[in-house]
């Protein structure tokens, strides 16, 4: 009889142990839970910080020059000692997104055959970059350049990676030069390496902005 005591004591003991021990557990597991809701951003932080990249800003605003209805006139080189070839072209810019990006749309002559294409320009906020998208009629590519405003806030430059199919396919990087010269006029050069390995002017790009 008292071996059988003894062994529900035991038992009951054994027992208390372990309801101590799950609530040690339990209150260690609820007070790393108040930690990290501590350590939480609420909805309002989260919705702040996010405000700081949603919104279009000064950068953007550098770009309203080029805004509007444009005559375009475009040279090409195909060697830097050969005389360019003209083309002319119309271009039609507007703020899209509530002023995040702007599409520009071209559409003219290249090369005597007809020639339309596309872009967006924006300025990313998150990685603090000027973007540019460009898709047209002369391939499937799509050409993404990223660049930085020089200090005046006239000169865009740009710089994009493309592989080219008149030199097996090697990757080059193409240099984009906008320069604003007045609300009426403004100008784009692209650069690429050369033969020598120096970089040469390949094409540039006259707006004149529609009376």
């Amino acid at each position: 009889m008292q071996t059988i005591i003894n062994r529900k004591e035991s038992f009951v003991n054994k027992r208390n142990i372990l309801a101590v021990i799950a609530i040690m557990l339990i209150g260690a597991t609820l007070a790393g839970f108040a930690i990290a809701d501590d350590k939480k951003p609420s909805m309002e932080d989260m919705m702040g910080a996010y405000a700081k990249y949603m919104n279009p800003g000064p950068q953007h605003k550098l770009l309203e020059p080029v805004i509007g209805s444009w005559d375009c006139v475009s040279r090409m080189w195909m060697n830097p000692d050969s005389l360019p070839a003209e083309s002319k072209s119309t271009g039609e810019s507007r703020w899209i997104l509530g002023g995040r990006f702007i599409q520009e749309d071209a559409s003219g002559d290249m090369m005597g055959m007809p020639f339309h294409g596309m872009g967006l320009t924006g300025y990313d906020q998150i990685n603090q970059e000027y973007i540019s998208i460009w898709v047209d009629e002369m391939s499937t590519s799509m050409m993404v350049s990223r660049g930085q405003m020089d200090a005046s806030g006239k000169v865009l430059t740009m710089y994009a990676t493309c592989k080219d199919p008149m030199d097996g396919m090697k990757e080059k990087t193409y240099k984009m030069v906008t320069t604003i010269i007045s609300n009426d006029k403004h100008t784009m050069e692209m650069y690429e390496p050369g033969l020598n390995g120096k970089e040469k002017k390949s094409f540039d790009l006259t707006y004149t902005r529609k009376k």
